[in-house]
């Protein structure tokens, strides 16, 4: 079910690439056909599964994290984080999104501990831009939580490390 989510996901990218390089190249940016396409790109998207793309999209989301963290490839989560800006203004049911969004961000955050937190920001700041700090600021403080847990234990692991030593250098 994921391969066809994600090839469902990336065909519709590629649709509406093709429709703003359509209207961009041969309309001049026609704002009346922009508005039809840019009408038509949110209806097939919130279509009558808008619930199901709501939560396959956000784990979706959470599998492409997930896999540019383990194979450390920067080039693939800036490929997809075009997708997820391009597809992610079109989603009515935000709410929906940011619920399921959470949740996935939730098992991320506590079973990986050495997840990149610049790598979270990224689609932490393109929901910010889209929706403003009120949606995204349970998002903030889950990310921000878990650094600050993760530094403070780094902080006691180093400062015990530092204390046995000295014990050691002084017997």
């Amino acid at each position: 079910e994921y391969l066809n989510f994600y090839q469902y996901v990336e065909e519709i990218y590629q649709i509406k690439k093709k429709c703003s390089n359509f209207l961009s190249n041969a309309m001049n940016n026609n704002t009346k056909i922009d508005h039809i396409i840019k009408g038509n790109f949110e209806r097939i998207i919130n279509e009558e599964k808008s619930e199901s793309f709501n939560i396959n999209f956000s784990k979706l989301l959470h599998e492409e994290i997930k896999l540019c963290q383990k194979i450390k490839s920067s080039e693939r989560l800036a490929e997809f984080k075009d997708k997820f800006q391009t597809i992610f203004k079109f989603i009515n049911n935000k709410d929906l999104f940011e619920e399921n969004y959470r949740i996935f961000l939730q098992k991320r955050l506590l079973r990986n501990s050495s997840m990149m937190k610049e790598n979270e920001f990224i689609f932490y700041e393109i929901m910010k831009q889209e929706n403003g700090f009120n949606y995204v600021k349970k998002i903030e403080k889950m990310i921000n939580d878990i650094f600050y847990s993760q530094n403070s234990a780094r902080r006691r692991n180093s400062n015990a490390t530092l204390a046995r030593c000295s014990r050691a250098d002084s017997r």
